[in-house]
C-alpha cells in the first residue's frame, strides 16, 4: 500500500492547532488550492492517526488532486476499518463514478450510505449524490438502479426522519 503521509506523530499540536489546520485546509478547498488543501489534511491526519474523519478528508483531498488510485486504496481502507461511517461509502462511490465504474456497481455503496447517515441532512446529500450518479453515470442501467432502491429507500429513510414526519419525508 501507498504511502498517504501518515508518518505517525512527530509533534504534538493542541486540538486549537488542529481545528485551524482543518479551517484553512476547507479555505484552500474553496479556492481551488488543492495540493495545499492535501498537505494540510496530512498533517492533521498525522497528528490524530485514529480520528477517521481526517483520514477520509485526505482521501477527499488525494480524489481532489487527480490521485485516485490512492484515494480509493484509503476509502478502502476506511470501509473495512470504519463500516458505520456513511461519508466514506459516499465519497467512495463518488470516486468510483468518477473512475468509470457502472452504475450497478455504485447502487450497493450509495446504499449503505444512506442507511448509515446519522439524520436527515446527511441522508440528503446522499441521496443528492445518488441522484446525480443515476442522471450522469456511465450506464444505461439507471431504471434498474432506481427498481432496486424502490424497497431500499423507505427502510434507510426511517433510520433517519423523524417519525412524524417519515410519511412527509418519503
Amino acid at each position: 500500500m501507498r504511502s498517504h503521509g501518515f508518518s505517525g506523530t512527530t509533534e504534538e499540536v493542541t486540538d486549537e492547532e488542529i481545528s485551524n489546520l482543518g479551517d484553512e485546509a476547507m479555505e484552500c478547498h474553496l479556492k481551488g488550492e488543492h495540493t495545499r488543501e492535501l498537505e494540510l489534511w496530512q498533517k492533521v491526519a498525522e497528528q490524530r492517526p485514529d480520528h477517521p474523519m481526517w483520514k477520509h478528508n485526505v482521501a477527499l483531498a488525494l480524489m481532489n488532486n487527480d490521485r485516485f488510485v490512492e484515494a480509493l486504496e484509503l476509502f478502502d481502507e476506511l470501509v473495512i476499518n470504519y463500516p458505520d461511517l456513511s461519508r466514506v461509502h459516499n465519497n467512495r462511490a463518488m470516486l468510483l463514478l468518477r473512475l468509470g465504474f457502472e452504475l450497478q456497481d455504485l447502487a450497493p455503496a450509495f446504499l449503505i450510505a444512506l442507511m448509515t447517515s446519522e439524520d436527515i441532512g446527511e441522508f440528503t446529500r446522499h441521496f443528492h449524490n445518488f441522484c446525480v450518479a443515476i442522471a450522469y453515470g456511465t450506464d444505461g442501467g439507471a431504471l434498474a438502479t432506481l427498481e432496486a432502491l424502490e424497497d431500499d429507500f423507505p427502510k434507510a429513510l426511517a433510520g433517519v426522519s423523524p417519525k412524524e414526519l417519515l410519511e412527509k419525508n418519503t
